[in-house]
């Protein structure tokens, strides 16, 4: 098992899921390098890189702290699964631009798909979509996750 897989293992022992569970899970992402080495690494040279709320502060750290990159990176406003607005991007993408999203966590994929509105709504693509743990019940084709729930702990139908 390796440390990510244990780490979460662990987390869903103590915390079974909830609000409570992400809240731990996100301060120890934003706490350990390794996550973020595997999260860049995906990232082609030549794609933009679009992370958002306090996740996205820590990442854009991390990167402008450790990392020479010749990636674009965005951060926008948190929130978006909620319903807060992403502001507006023109000005700071280029029409036909890709970018990467890297995030914590995929639930609802609610802030995954306001990201591609925003780019799209602006010329830009979203090439790619790399999560640490994915929640989600259904398989999102375009995301890639380190830890997918349900690859470990399968839906079960009830009678």
């Amino acid at each position: 098992m390796n440390r990510l897989t244990e780490l979460i293992v662990g987390m869903l022992q103590e915390h079974k899921g909830g609000k409570r569970f992400y809240e731990n899970l996100d301060a120890e992402i934003g706490r350990n390098f390794d996550i973020f080495n595997c999260l860049y690494s995906a990232v082609p040279e030549n794609a933009g890189i679009i992370v958002s709320g306090r996740f996205g502060e820590v990442f854009s750290d991390y990167v402008l702290t450790t990392r020479k990159t010749k990636n674009r990176l965005l951060v926008v406003t948190g929130g978006i699964r909620t319903g807060n607005d992403i502001e507006d991007l023109a000005g700071y993408i280029a029409e036909g631009e890709g970018y990467f999203f890297l995030d914590d966590s995929l639930w609802s994929g609610r802030t995954r798909t306001g990201i591609k509105e925003a780019l799209s709504k602006n010329g830009a693509k979203l090439i790619g979509t790399y999560i640490v743990y994915d929640g989600s019940k259904q398989r999102h084709p375009e995301v890639n996750s380190m830890y997918r729930y349900y690859d470990h702990h399968p839906l079960t139908k009830s009678a």
